[in-house]
């Protein structure tokens, strides 16, 4: 968002230069400062290279109890989210949850069909070493019935968390 308004800002200085003869030298003068302002922040972003803070892992993020639940447009997933972090408190995840149409009980993953996939998110406040309960809502439009056993699985894509030392947001 705050490179958005940036640029917007960069581009109303530019309308003003070319619109107005009497502001045109101070539009002139804010779009060089802005200019110089977004040469620095990529340059320091340059210098920095691969060395970005660390980060909260997938991995830190267990789900434990899953279970589902199904109304007439929504598929609510909910469980326990454990953060095994030590130094990261987690905000929320993003999850993908799929549907297979399976054989039978024991069939391998890519034995099946997918007949449904979306993803959520799930909004939860945990602490470093703790865990607390979670819900995502996921929306299975035109998922057609299963002709054999129903198998859900559920993928951990992205956690948000802050830097508990720091506290500064990261992504992962």
């Amino acid at each position: 968002m705050p490179i958005a308004i940036f640029f917007v800002a960069l581009a109303g200085a530019l309308i003003v230069a070319v619109a107005d003869r009497q502001l045109r030298p101070v539009a002139i003068l804010f779009a060089i400062v802005m200019s110089a302002l977004l040469a620095y922040v990529v340059w320091d972003q340059w210098l920095r290279g691969g060395r970005l803070p660390p980060r909260m892992t997938l991995e830190q993020l267990q789900l434990d109890d899953l279970q589902v639940a199904s109304d007439a447009r929504f598929v609510r997933v909910s469980g326990r989210a454990a953060n095994t972090s030590e130094r990261f408190r987690l905000r929320e995840f993003r999850m993908r949850t799929t549907v297979h149409d399976c054989p039978d009980a024991d069939s391998a993953l890519p034995d099946c069909v997918v007949i449904a996939q979306d993803d959520g998110i799930a909004r939860v406040d945990v602490p470093p070493g703790q865990a607390r309960h979670f819900e995502a809502v996921f929306s299975f439009r035109n998922m057609p019935e299963t002709t054999g056993v129903t198998v859900w699985d559920h993928q951990i894509l992205e956690v948000r968390a802050i830097d508990e030392t720091a506290r500064t947001p990261v992504l992962r």
